[in-house]
């Protein structure tokens, strides 16, 4: 018996029409989108994992011993996976509870974790790798600020103009 789970998700958020649409939604919207993101994810991994621990009860012992020990010993990698998983995503839960506390100081432009580029072609929210989503009509990429664009735009600072992997991405505003 092989087991080979694969995981999908995606939420599509749906809010009520603004009657401004040039706003750009704020720090904790994001924060509130990224959260349901990871909850929903992590609902998902639960799921996967209580499945996989009921089926591992239910199996009875077989006579061929060999294949119940090799089906009950790839139950229990997919359980250490699905764990790893989780503390990972308990880690990018506490990430964001970090960002959510933090003070920015709106004078100081400074690329650092919560903060928010506007580019031209949406939103650089550095934080954690999640998948991009859409808020208040605004493309929303939530990215680790160890990744290696981030950390190209933070060499470059104060260009507002830069060349990364042949892409050019123009940012206009840091909050």
């Amino acid at each position: 018996m092989s087991f080979q789970l694969f995981y999908t998700w995606s939420i599509q958020f749906k809010r009520p029409k603004l009657q401004i649409h040039s706003m750009t939604p704020t720090r904790q919207e994001i924060i509130a989108v990224c959260q349901a993101l990871l909850d929903e994810k992590s609902a998902t991994l639960m799921a996967s994992y209580k499945w996989l621990s009921d089926s591992a009860n239910v199996e009875q012992k077989s006579t061929a011993g060999d294949k119940h020990d090799t089906a009950k010993a790839m139950v229990h990698l997919e359980q250490e996976k699905l764990g790893q998983q989780l503390a990972l995503l308990n880690q990018q839960k506490q990430l964001l509870n970090q960002i959510k506390s933090k003070t920015f100081n709106s004078t100081q432009a400074k690329i650092e974790l919560g903060s928010i580029l506007h580019t031209h072609n949406g939103l650089l929210f550095i934080s954690t790798y999640l998948p991009s989503f859409t808020c208040q009509g605004i493309s929303v990429q939530p990215i680790s600020l160890q990744s290696p664009l981030i950390q190209y735009f933070v060499k470059q600072f104060p260009k507002p103009v830069i060349i990364f992997q042949d892409k050019t991405y123009e940012w206009t505003q840091i909050e």
